[in-house]
């Protein structure tokens, strides 16, 4: 089985460390992020024109080693020993089946420069990280969610799932930005030991224009390897795309809450986006005007079907808080298997606006259930 280029997500994941954690005084700080993986690279900033603002930050893996612990996990597999390595990542309550991601502990290194206006202020950047990131210590202060992918072969062939009469936690889906498709995934929640091996913040003559921050961290995180179904005795071998395009949503994890007062309502989907787009005019599309945003979704009939009744929730996560809105499509279109909403574009853009670290949630859902 073939997922997203998971060193990605963990690239994607210090915009996190940095954000939330290093800087949480100074929401905003770093205007931009380069993110560089082999000989190819992507970028995250606010705006356009933030690529050009400074501070940024250009981060960058070196390499990954993976520690079996002295056992081979094919052995393990063969010879049916007791897997301590698992986690539950799906269970379908209504078959009793459940899905468990098999994994194990990989040291990942990174390089990072942060380029300042500067000396001084690269100086004060280098001991806030100092102060939070002390040399060589490993710390547990970074918590992160990636959504890795599932087959439908695996999902419907091999497990049999209903998604729309069975009670599958811990399913969603994700536009996939390559094809313009919903594809299924589900959660994962990591939280690695990070050290920081060095930091350096040389001063530079007086012709340089910029001034940077050089660190080196190192993340100890459970890398996925496999797949785990015990009730089919099924085991399925991930594999990282070398695509490092339109990558998979890393946020920070949230709370879970229900929409009313009790859980009377049942999710049929959860689609998460990560970007506006306008080239996907067969699954879902974002257009706006100076004071309107229009979201239009689309599924195919034998995916989905979007029925009459249901009522949605739009939510993105701030913090470990989710704002929902609740709101009825301005527009059905039954034949066309189709809801398009509009938006206040002052509500779009504070609440709603897509980004690869805080997706958006829409839930389709039966309330009373």
């Amino acid at each position: 089985m073939k997922i997203h280029n998971f060193l990605c997500d963990l690239l994607v994941s210090t915009k996190l460390l940095f954000d939330n954690y290093l800087f949480q005084d100074e929401p905003g700080l770093i205007k931009s992020y380069q993110f560089n993986i082999g000989n190819r690279s992507f970028q995250l900033g606010r705006e356009p024109f933030s690529n050009y603002e400074l501070p940024a930050i250009i981060s960058a893996i070196n390499d990954e080693t993976i520690n079996f612990n002295g056992r081979r996990t094919d052995l393990i597999m063969r010879n049916q020993l007791e897997n301590t390595n698992k986690i539950p990542v799906l269970y379908n309550e209504t078959r009793d089946v459940g899905v468990f991601v098999h994994e194990e502990q990989t040291f990942v290194s990174f390089t990072i420069a942060i380029n300042c206006e500067s000396q001084l202020h690269a100086k004060e950047l280098a001991y806030t990280i100092k102060r939070s990131l002390p040399l060589n210590k490993h710390l547990n202060i970074l918590n992160f969610t990636t959504f890795l992918e599932l087959t439908p072969d695996f999902l419907f062939n091999k497990l049999q799932f209903d998604i729309i009469q069975d009670t599958i936690y811990n399913l969603y889906t994700k536009l996939n930005y390559n094809t313009g498709k919903p594809e299924y995934c589900f959660s994962l929640n990591h939280n690695p030991l990070i050290r920081l091996d060095s930091i350096t913040s040389a001063v530079q003559d007086s012709s340089t224009s910029t001034f940077q921050v050089l660190l080196d961290l190192t993340y100890v995180i459970p890398f996925p390897q496999f797949l785990i179904v015990d009730k089919y005795y099924e085991i399925q071998t991930i594999n990282f795309s070398f695509n490092v395009e339109h990558n998979s949503p890393v946020l920070v994890p949230f709370t879970k809450h229900y929409i009313g007062l009790k859980p009377n309502y049942k999710i049929d989907r959860t689609l998460l986006l990560t970007e506006e787009s306008t080239r996907f005019p067969d699954s879902v599309i974002i257009s706006k005007t100076p004071t309107q945003a229009f979201l239009s979704i689309k599924f195919e009939l034998n995916d989905f079907v979007i029925q009459s009744d249901y009522k949605y929730r739009f939510s993105k996560i701030f913090g470990d808080l989710r704002d929902p809105i609740i709101q009825e499509p301005t527009y059905y279109y039954q034949e066309e298997n189709r809801v398009v909403f509009i938006f206040d574009i002052e509500t779009y853009n504070q609440r709603l606006k897509p980004e690869l670290t805080q997706p958006l949630f829409i839930d389709f859902y039966h309330d009373d259930f």
